[in-house]
């Protein structure tokens, strides 16, 4: 962290020994960074919601690359979010939170448009995506990485003959999950070989065809999850 604003006007009376505590007990501590006492106005003008919290805090945005990720994921079978092409931050941030919460080894955000670190896809993530590697690169670069790795491919198509519930998640897998209007580009539905499978999620309903994304990134995910046990 390098900066820190408390506004005591906006300390909710339940919170009000909490925050008193993280303040007393960082102030002090060079490494921790500097901690200040600021105005409710000042407050409502730095936050960027609406009914800002009375903390605020300034950290150093994590740096993550395709290259470092190859060191900094060896616990346990990869299990990758592949997102594509996604362009809505709350979908990406919610798909982050889902993947955290799955253990998974990160997010890798293909041809994406959307910066993790939009302050839409951090609130939707719960922070998630400060706490694992989400990675933003071009599809045949992230194909490469997962290739390099030899981690099998399951794509998502809504009208697929096999369900996600027939393939073996045990191994090491990224999970590829298309954008909502357009679906998987050419370059990850020929990713080829036996290392690669399409499967659906059955939608049984008779007017909705599809799912949002970041529900059918949880709905994947988490198959892995019971796959793999606990």
């Amino acid at each position: 962290m390098r900066e820190g604003f408390v506004c005591p006007q906006l300390i909710r009376p339940q919170d009000l020994k909490a925050v008193e505590a993280l303040y007393s007990h960082r102030a002090g501590e060079p490494q921790h960074g500097r901690w200040f006492r600021i105005t409710e106005p000042l407050m409502r003008t730095m936050a960027y919601r609406q009914n800002p919290t009375c903390v605020l805090a300034v950290f150093e945005q994590p740096q993550w690359c395709l290259e470092t990720l190859a060191t900094a994921c060896n616990h346990g079978p990869d299990l990758w979010l592949v997102a594509v092409g996604t362009m809505k931050p709350g979908n990406l941030g919610a798909m982050a939170r889902s993947a955290e919460a799955a253990g998974a080894s990160g997010v890798l955000a293909a041809d994406g448009v959307v910066d993790p670190f939009n302050p839409n896809c951090m609130e939707a993530s719960t922070a998630a995506v400060t706490h694992m590697p989400v990675v933003v690169g071009a599809s045949q670069d992230i194909v490469a990485f997962l290739r390099q790795r030899h981690v099998q491919v399951i794509t998502t198509m809504p009208r697929a003959h096999i369900s996600y519930t027939q393939v073996d998640m045990t191994l090491p897998t990224a999970l590829v999950i298309g954008a909502e209007d357009h679906g998987l580009p050419v370059t990850w539905m020929q990713t080829g070989g036996t290392m690669s499978q399409t499967v659906s999620i059955p939608i049984l309903g008779r007017v909705v065809d599809s799912l949002n994304a970041s529900v059918a990134a949880a709905i994947v995910l988490f198959e892995a999850v019971r796959q793999r046990g606990p």
